[in-house]
């Protein structure tokens, strides 16, 4: 697991670089620069290892093997955090257009936000890293750490605002977070539909049909068919 700074002469960024500095400073975690593109590709970690990968772009017509690059990033290396950092609000969105699933960060907003941005980024880099392998979540946002146990959780619920539950017996916490990047803190967390993710040892019974999942608890959640193909497997396994 590793940070990344991925920057060409037409791309750089001084105040993200050194942001990302003062942030690893007490982390014992060092920044890993890149100026040339193809030893990067090259080089590119081929393992289960969640990287996170900071990349300055400004959408012009010399950045289209940089939009190559970051696509090859992506795909290779898809379990990873990908952070986009562009210089207006018009460029962040064509940007998020293209990548869905990738952060944008528009660096000239207002410089507290940015940083504060930049931090949330990283401070999520190292719950994955520091969660790895282990059987609790750590949850951190912007006002509180708390670590739950698996065992006590059976899904996680959004409200579509970035504000989350997590359910278990005598379990009700609340977190403002994006279920997207919840979902991938531990293996055991399968994503069934937007609004929702269920722990997969809680779950007891699965419909292909209704497309609906039953919990140990007997509670019913939807299986959307969006995710359907991706978890109906994994689902089926754990019920027999």
């Amino acid at each position: 697991m590793a940070i990344y700074l991925i920057e060409t002469q037409q791309n750089s960024d001084s105040i993200l670089k050194n942001l990302l500095v003062q942030l690893l400073r007490y982390q014992k975690e060092a920044l890993i620069q890149y100026s040339q593109t193809d030893f990067l590709l090259a080089n590119l970690p081929q393992s289960e290892d969640v990287n996170l990968y900071f990349v300055p772009i400004i959408l012009d017509d010399k950045t289209k093997n940089y939009l190559q690059l970051i696509e090859h990033i992506h795909h290779l290396d898809n379990q990873s955090q990908l952070v986009l950092v562009t210089n207006n609000d018009a460029n962040k969105e064509s940007l998020k257009a293209k990548w869905p699933s990738v952060i944008v960060l528009n660096k000239n907003e207002y410089y507290m936000q940015f940083a504060s941005n930049v931090e949330m980024q990283v401070n999520y880099y190292f719950q994955r890293k520091y969660q790895a392998g282990q059987n609790s979540l750590i949850i951190k946002d912007r006002c509180r750490l708390m670590k739950i146990p698996l065992k006590n959780l059976r899904y996680i619920e959004s409200n579509g605002m970035h504000k989350i539950r997590f359910v278990g017996p005598n379990l009700q916490y609340e977190f403002y977070l994006p279920l997207n990047q919840v979902e991938v803190l531990h293996e055991d967390l399968l994503r069934i539909h937007r609004s929702f993710i269920v722990n997969k040892h809680a779950v007891k019974e699965v419909s292909r049909g209704k497309r609906m999942v039953q919990l140990k608890d007997n509670t019913l959640l939807p299986l959307s068919r969006t995710y359907f193909s991706e978890v109906i497997d994994d689902l089926e396994q754990v019920c027999q």
